[in-house]
């Protein structure tokens, strides 16, 4: 019995220190590890390719303080062009320095006094730079003469850039201090049309803006809900978010049917030349309005919006894509991952960038084709896998059958290999005549042989 009550007492002491020890780290200001609106990219994909989320001459925010001249050059005539003095653009922002502070996931303690000083700085040059490319003269941040350095492409990368943003809400309070009462529609509707047309200008990717405010979190999210994929945006009702669950769940019945149907399917997209030699055809989509993401395949033919590929397109995409899988927002779906993925796939090979070239969907100014296909499966590179992704949904299924499909596969083998010289065409016209003839004849002769004239 002794030791039965001594051994209780270790135990029981040992469980007491067990206890206390925890506590004592449960009392502790344990932070907040929630990923803050405004991230920074976590060292896992840094290592992968650091140089695709860090500017190399612009720094917007906190993270990469200080970088970029100019910005107090823009400021001054800003602030001389409107009339409104300096403490009127502070006195917006002081009232909010918690919750943009907020934003970030830490502020080095040498530029946290900073901080406001930073926000006004860069947002008034994002304003201003964003209607400088796009020419918007007027009363808006254009300033005719402009002494400060002049602007690269390298600025209008940086921009967009994860890690390289500021609240959207400083944009709008700025903006809102130099025009006063001169605003007829939300801000974020206004700058999304400057956002699609220096996009169609500069980069040639096609983007639709929202046609209601949709509360970005800070410029890319903007960009982003400028890609979503022009048939899937809802009408703007309040009742979108109820009205799009009711829709999900009368799909999941149908998307259970379809589950069989969808295992039996290879496990990728097929590059594009096998779908070719399918009889798919390639053509560039012109209906309006559409994004980059609106790809369709209709009647045999697969319709891709036109994009143009240099240098810094996969800068971009890299920081678009981390966006979607890391940003805490619910509405973010990850529509540029699933156009990255299935990109990749139909890329496989220099000959299919080659394809798509030739159908004048892709114009790269790239070193050879090899490379676009090297652009794309990097860009893919370790993305998680998407099942039931936009694209699978929307055609998928089709698509594969499609390729399935034997007498398909012969018609198109005939036309790419024999029916491209117009001489085999009119020869196998001919031929085809004769033996219309030759049948009629015989037909006749045997016809006439059996009932003999009386």
């Amino acid at each position: 019995m002794p030791e039965t009550f001594e051994i209780a007492t270790v135990f029981n002491e040992k469980l007491q220190e067990l206890v206390d020890c925890t506590n004592q780290k449960l009392a502790d200001d344990l932070g907040d590890y929630r990923r803050k609106p405004i991230f920074k990219v976590p060292e896992e994909y840094i290592k992968i390719d650091e140089r695709a989320y860090k500017p190399v001459c612009l720094s917007i925010g906190p993270y990469h303080y200080p970088m970029g001249e100019g910005k107090e050059y823009i400021l001054k005539d800003v602030i001389q062009s409107f009339g409104h003095p300096l403490g009127d653009y502070y006195n917006k922002l002081i009232t909010h320095e918690r919750v943009f502070r907020d934003c970030y996931e830490n502020i080095r303690p040498e530029i946290s006094h900073k901080f406001l000083e930073i926000l006004l700085f860069d947002s008034v040059f994002l304003l201003w730079g964003i209607d400088f490319f796009v020419n918007e003269v007027g009363d808006e941040f254009s300033i005719e003469e402009y002494k400060g350095p002049e602007l690269c492409f390298g600025h209008y990368r940086d921009i967009f850039l994860v890690e390289n943003q500021i609240p959207f809400d400083v944009l709008t309070k700025v903006y809102a201090t130099a025009h006063r009462e001169k605003q007829e529609q939300p801000f974020s509707l206004q700058l999304g049309k400057r956002l699609v047309k220096y996009f169609k200008i500069r980069m040639k990717i096609p983007m639709v803006a929202p046609e209601s405010d949709t509360n970005p979190v800070h410029l890319l999210h903007l960009v982003h809900s400028s890609l979503v994929p022009v048939k899937e945006r809802n009408n703007g009702s309040e009742d979108a978010e109820a009205d799009a669950e009711a829709e999900m769940e009368a799909e999941e019945e149908a998307e259970e049917e379809e589950e069989v149907e969808q295992n039996k399917l290879s496990s990728r997209w097929r590059r594009a030349v096998e779908y070719h030699q399918s009889g798919v055809q390639f053509k560039i989509l012109t209906s309006r309005p559409h994004t980059l993401l609106d790809v369709k395949f209709e009647d045999g033919v697969l319709w891709i919006p036109k994009f143009s590929v240099d240098e810094h397109t996969q800068d971009f995409f890299k920081n678009l894509v981390i966006f979607e899988l890391l940003i805490r927002a619910k509405k973010v779906r990850k529509y540029v991952t699933a156009y990255i993925i299935f990109m990749s796939q139909l890329l496989s090979k220099p000959e299919d960038v080659t394809l798509l070239s030739q159908n004048k969907i892709i114009d790269h100014h790239l070193a050879c084709d090899d490379h676009v296909s090297q652009l794309f499966q990097t860009l893919a590179k370790d993305l998680p896998i998407m099942e039931g992704s936009y694209y699978e949904k929307s055609f998928r299924m089709e698509l594969e059958k499609h390729y399935s499909n034997r007498w398909n596969k012969w018609i198109a083998w005939l036309k790419q290999k024999h029916f491209d010289n117009p001489w085999l065409i009119l020869a196998l016209l001919a031929a085809i005549v004769l033996l219309v003839c030759t049948i009629l004849q015989t037909f006749f002769s045997v016809f006439c042989y059996a009932k003999p004239q009386h």
